[in-house]
C-alpha cells in the first residue's frame, strides 16, 4: 500500500532538516520517545503532535481538508540553552517555511509557537518545541491520494 500524504509531509520534512547546510553536529529523528543521553546533543526530533480533519468545499465533497499539528523539538547543551539552541531554530523555520507546499503535497504550514525547557544537570541541557500547522486535502475516501 503506498504512503498517506501524512506519512510523505514527514518524511519530506526529515528530508529538509537533515539536509547539508544546517547547523554542525545535529542529528534529527522521528521518535517522539526516543531517548536521548547528552552525549547525542545537539539533536532534533519530528512528531505529529494531533490532525483535524473536515469536508473540503461543499457537504457531499469527496474531498477532506486536514490540519496536521507537527513538533519539531530541538535538544542541546549549553549556558544560555536559548543560545545554544538558536541555530537550530533558525534552520527550522527556514527548512518549514521555504516550501510552505512541499512540492504541492500541501495548500499551506504556518509557524504556531514554540515552548522553551531546560534543566541543570551536570550542565545545562535546553530544548525548545516547535510547532507548525500544515494544511493539506486528500480525497476524502484515500489519504494516498491527494485532493
Amino acid at each position: 500500500m503506498p504512503d498517506s500524504i501524512r506519512e510523505r509531509l514527514l518524511q519530506t520534512i526529515l528530508a529538509a532538516l537533515s539536509a547539508p547546510g544546517g547547523p554542525a553536529g545535529v542529528t534529527w529523528h522521528r521518535s517522539r520517545t526516543r531517548p536521548l543521553a547528552a552525549d547525542d546533543l545537539p539533536a532534533g526530533v519530528l512528531y505529529v503532535v494531533e490532525e483535524t480533519t473536515g469536508i473540503a468545499g461543499a457537504s457531499d465533497s469527496l474531498l477532506a481538508r486536514h490540519l496536521l499539528t507537527v513538533r519539531i523539538e530541538s535538544r542541546a547543551a549549553g549556558d544560555p540553552p536559548d543560545a545554544a539552541l538558536d541555530a537550530q531554530l533558525q534552520w527550522v523555520v527556514a527548512q518549514m517555511c521555504t516550501d510552505r507546499r512541499w512540492g504541492g503535497l500541501a495548500a499551506n504550514t504556518i509557524e504556531s509557537k514554540t515552548t522553551w525547557t531546560a534543566e541543570g544537570i551536570d550542565e545545562v541541557y535546553g530544548a525548545a518545541a516547535q510547532e507548525f500547522l500544515i494544511d493539506y486535502l486528500t480525497l476524502a475516501a484515500d489519504a494516498t491520494s491527494q485532493g
